[in-house]
């Protein structure tokens, strides 16, 4: 049951990206069929990955999970990756991240901007958005420090169990 219990509340931690989504990509999604073959893109994507990578770990476990980045050393210890696997593994990671961030720290300042605006009047939006911007810099890089392990394992909890709640009750109450 606690199993089912993490599982559930990570599923409903996702969806809090559905909000930081919107201003990302409004000028992209111009259709429903546009936002239907991007949903089961990225469920197909999501759900192979995912299943993937719980194959893989699950084979190095109980080991892997004491490694600072588990992925590299599923590359090198269970898959028997090259050299050269492990640099195409690193770049797709440092894509996908920077790739992450940019549209992240978009939607972030898209969102805030309106809110700070109210506060901070007689402001341009490209300062309002810059400041909001470096704020979520400087509070990601002070919260790295914990290491991606324990943001994982204690973070990610944390904000899921907080989030299920404010997600499910008003989802139960619509559907």
């Amino acid at each position: 049951i606690q199993a089912w219990a993490i599982m559930l509340s990570f599923s409903f931690n996702f969806t809090c990206g559905y909000d930081a989504s919107i201003p990302a990509s409004k000028d992209i999604l111009k259709s429903r069929g546009d936002v239907i073959a991007a949903s089961i893109g990225n469920i197909l994507l999501c759900t192979l990955g995912t299943m993937i990578y719980t194959i893989i770990f699950a084979a190095g476990m109980p080991e892997i999970s004491g490694q600072p980045i588990p992925t590299i050393w599923a590359i090198q210890n269970i898959i028997g990756g090259s050299r050269s696997g492990q640099i195409i593994y690193a770049v797709l990671a440092i894509s996908a991240m920077v790739g992450t961030g940019v549209s992240l720290l978009y939607s972030v300042a898209e969102r805030w901007n309106e809110p700070v605006e109210k506060v901070w009047k007689n402001s341009s939006a490209t300062i309002r958005k810059s400041v909001i911007i470096v704020a979520l810099i400087i509070l990601c890089y002070g919260l790295s420090g914990f290491g991606i392990l324990n943001i994982v394992k204690y973070g990610f909890t944390i904000v899921s169990m907080g989030v299920c709640p404010i997600l499910l009750v008003p989802l139960i109450f619509v559907v």
